[in-house]
């Protein structure tokens, strides 16, 4: 395996592209903490950004009649009179017709200090009016009044004012939903409904509130409540065509229990939210990519980026914040303890930043025991940030039945920038403070099986066999005993989960011989041969390529080869985060496209108008380019419809591309993504006919030219996989001076997949009708164990159902049937689509699986 290469200079170049013309710039957004927000709305795209929101018109508050002039119950109004006055001379006077007879209210004409009449009217509306209209009837005449002209009407809407109403406060759980309805007293007919901010001192920041139809206004609404306990305010305005506005304050009353220590949390399982029960926010980033030779699986990722993905704005401030559950302190010993790393393969925090450790007291105060800074401006871009370990006690001041604690990050909160990373977080009876606890533990997953690409189409994969298997494996281990460890038995297997076939034939031994014993208190990789090496590790290469080079997954579409590991040691504490993170896995997928990216983007490659950049693929048979899938990253600026080229050559870059059309770049979604986040585009001729590339066998490339200028200096920017160094050998740069290596960006993958014939079709991802489409209606959604499938389509044997999750893995694939079984899933989001023999597809549908 090539081990990851860091390039922390690449920040240096957000501000101006360079020389070359290309450039690496940080992102704003996480495509992974997106889509888990998309999960919880019960609309998507644009229109979920009015959820908290509501049906709120311009004129709200305004009564929808013309013409009439509000007034509240109670209350006066002045009305300067402008009335026509010709023929009756400029010193005539007002005159009120019908004021003696009003019966909502009293209105008058005011007299000047002689005694005439001056040009207003005094209306003051009664009281004890709930909503009603009253015509006062005005004239004009001429000094004396012997003449007069024509009545002018001035209609009062005498209206009730709003009320505040408070109703009991709702006890609710965590996480908890409620659908509630609004009393309406309002007099006139529902117009519009909305929700307003209701000052109060709740922590939580995750709590969501949505209408229950943004189509017309409603009194009805949903309410979720955060992991935080404590009175959170809502306050939901509804407003009648009277423009009478009457406001309820909801208090929700959040209840969480406290829990006796120890807590423990290495962040080894699966994200991009921190584990419920341990944690009362969903702000970090948990993730096995961002950290450089973490004590253990995963960490949790502090950044300036919010739970739905979105940075928080408002300038420098607090930004993420990772709270504990409730603790009873009391009685015993307590230590927090910790490991903590500035930046990794992300961008590191400055000096001005900083992280926070927090304590709540018996006052129910936060307060700070802890502060970390960024790294100084003087210190070297080369310098990698090692993890180190922190401990702090529980003193007196803390130990109540309420204890918390909590990590908070300070920073500029402009996106996924100025990065901490949290691990292996303990709370436990640690007098010493000693970094030692009985655990070992694996700390990254394998590497994927190719020595370049991450996934390729199965029979492009088979001709350069030779060159793209990988004849080495790499294990990542962390002994945190106090002395060395032993790892045996230790397993390593490979599996393709559509066929169960071992490639490997048996399950191996992992560590062998004295690579059983584990030094510790360092992180260490170990690198085995397949060939066999002097550790003892079993020589399994022939086997195994023989295995991959032959039939035995002929004709299925989609391979996934799982890679696991797996030690004992009966030693380690038995705790469930201790077993947890004793195995580890990757899988390696082999479909119908090209990719050298693992799927998660750290930064975005863009080129500034008129540079190229391209990246070199190699066929392994001829085939046909249906399209081409690209990771459009949010950035500081918004990309779409800017315009670009998609570029192919075939055999050599030159100034004659074989496919040369330009596209609009657009994002799989506003912020709520589709399959894997990749906006698709088909390779169309002129006419906007779909013509798929031939392409023979040997090298080919793809890629992109800027076309239009940038906004506000930010191009289309392609995500960059910094994971994945060795893709960086393959990307090209066209600058003016002819085809050359790219250079000035730091080492990573383009995230652009070239889609090969087969599979399912490459359709535009902005496009929702697909021509000769299936019209599928999916029932009950969300669901929980057997879903229904309802199509007009008339599909036979050949059709087939997939579905995907929400990182776009394959998690299904089947005949199509009425139903399908989706009880042995985890909960979340998944994408569903039904492919006839044809080719026609239904339109992706969103699926909720809940448990």
């Amino acid at each position: 395996m090539m081990m990851r290469i860091i390039a922390t200079c690449l920040f240096l170049t957000f501000s101006l592209l360079v020389a070359q013309g290309q450039r690496e710039v940080p992102l704003t957004g996480n495509r992974l903490q997106e889509s888990q927000y998309a999960t919880e709305l019960p609309v998507s795209g644009p229109a979920a950004d009015a959820l908290t929101k509501g049906f709120e018109k311009a004129t709200c508050g305004q009564p929808e009649a013309a013409d009439v002039i509000p007034v509240i119950a109670g209350l006066t109004n002045r009305r300067r009179l402008e009335l026509d006055t010709v023929g009756l001379g400029s010193d005539g006077f007002y005159a009120c017709v019908n004021c003696a007879t009003l019966t909502t209210g009293t209105a008058f004409i005011p007299q000047q200090a002689d005694g005439t009449p001056k040009d207003s009217l005094i209306f003051t509306a009664n009281a004890a009016v709930t909503v009603a209209t009253e015509a006062v009837l005005i004239q004009y005449c001429n000094t004396d009044g012997t003449t007069c002209g024509p009545a002018t009407t001035l209609t009062f809407l005498v209206r009730r004012p709003g009320e505040n109403n408070f109703p009991p406060a709702i006890l609710i759980g965590q996480e908890e939903t409620l659908n509630l309805t609004v009393t309406n007293d309002l007099p006139g007919a529902l117009a519009c409904s909305f929700f307003v901010n209701c000052p109060d001192k709740y922590e939580g920041r995750e709590q969501l509130a949505y209408l229950t139809d943004y189509s017309q206004p409603v009194a009805s609404f949903v309410y979720r409540s955060s992991r935080i306990a404590g009175l959170d305010s809502l306050c939901l305005v509804l407003c009648d065509t009277n423009g009478i506005c009457d406001t309820t304050h909801y208090a929700f009353r959040i209840n969480v229990p406290s829990f006796n220590p120890p807590v423990y949390d290495d962040f080894s399982y699966s994200g991009p939210a921190p584990a419920r029960g341990l944690w009362l926010d969903r702000e970090v980033y948990i993730n096995n990519t961002l950290a450089i030779a973490p004590p253990s699986l995963g960490v949790a990722t502090f950044d300036g980026l919010d739970y739905r993905g979105r940075p928080y704005g408002d300038g420098y401030g607090e930004a993420d914040r990772l709270t504990s559950t409730y603790l009873d302190t009391d009685t015993g010993d307590w230590m927090l303890s910790f490991w903590l790393q500035r930046g990794g393969i992300a961008d590191r925090p400055e000096r001005q930043d900083s992280m926070i450790v927090q304590f709540r007291d018996d006052n129910d105060e936060w307060v700070s025991v802890a502060s970390f800074a960024g790294v100084s401006s003087s210190t070297p871009l080369s310098f990698v940030d090692d993890f180190a370990f922190y401990a702090i006690p529980v003193t007196e001041a803390y130990r109540h039945s309420r204890f918390q604690f909590r990590f908070v990050n300070n920073n500029d909160r402009l996106g996924a920038f100025d990065n901490w990373h949290l691990d292996y977080v303990r709370l436990d009876n640690n007098p010493t403070q000693s970094p030692f606890f009985n655990d070992i533990a694996f700390t990254q997953q394998p590497d994927f099986l190719l020595k370049n690409y991450t996934s390729l189409p199965w029979r492009h994969f088979q001709p350069q066999l030779d060159n793209e298997l990988n004849e080495y494996i790499v294990a990542g281990i962390y002994n945190h005993f106090s002395a060395t460890q032993n790892v045996s038995p230790s397993t390593v297997q490979l599996l393709e989960t559509n066929t169960g076939i071992n490639p490997f034939g048996t399950p191996l031994t992992l560590f062998n011989g004295l690579e059983i014993n584990v030094e510790n208190g360092v992180p260490l990789n170990r690198s085995y041969s397949l060939m066999g090496d002097p550790t003892g590790f079993s020589d399994v290469w022939d086997a195994y390529v023989a295995t991959m080079a032959g039939n035995n997954f002929a004709g299925i579409p989609e391979l996934a080869f799982q890679l696991a590991y797996n030690f004992q040691n009966t030693s380690q504490d038995n705790l469930p985060f201790v077993a947890r993170n004793d195995a580890t896995e990757r899988t390696t997928v082999f479909s119908n496209y090209f990719s050298y990216d693992d799927g998660t983007a750290e930064t975005a490659l863009e080129t500034s108008p008129g540079k190229q950049v391209a990246i070199a693929y190699t066929a392994g048979v001829a085939d046909s380019l249906q399209g081409v899938r690209l990771f459009f990253p949010h950035t500081n600026a918004n990309i779409t419809g800017q315009e670009f080229r998609l570029q192919v050559w075939i055999g050599e870059l030159d100034d004659t591309p074989d496919y040369n059309i330009s596209y609009q770049a657009d994002y799989a979604s506003n912020y709520y993504d589709t399959l894997q986040g990749f906006t698709s585009y088909p390779l169309v001729d002129a006419e906007g006919l779909r013509a798929p590339l031939a392409i023979p066998a040997g090298t080919f490339y793809v890629g992109w030219e800027q076309v239009t200028n940038c906004t506000f200096g930010r191009c289309v920017g392609v995500g960059y996989d910094r994971n994945r160094p060795q893709g960086k050998d393959f990307i090209y740069a066209e600058n003016g001076s002819g085809w050359e290596a790219v250079a000035g960006v730091g080492a990573g993958a383009l995230m652009l997949r070239p889609v090969m014939s087969g599979g399912e079709l490459v359709l535009p991802t902005s496009v929702n009708d697909v021509v000769a489409g299936i019209d599928l209606t999916v029932f009950p959604n969300p669901g929980r164990d057997q879903i229904f499938l309802r199509t007009d389509a008339v599909l036979t044997e050949q059709a087939t159902t997939t579905l995907f999750n929400s990182a776009g893995q394959l998690v299904l694939r089947q005949a199509f049937a009425p139903s399908i079984n989706v009880g042995q899933l985890p909960a979340g989001m998944y994408w569903l689509q039904v492919v006839d023999a044809n080719g026609n597809q239904s339109v992706r549908q969103r699926l909720i699986i809940l448990k």
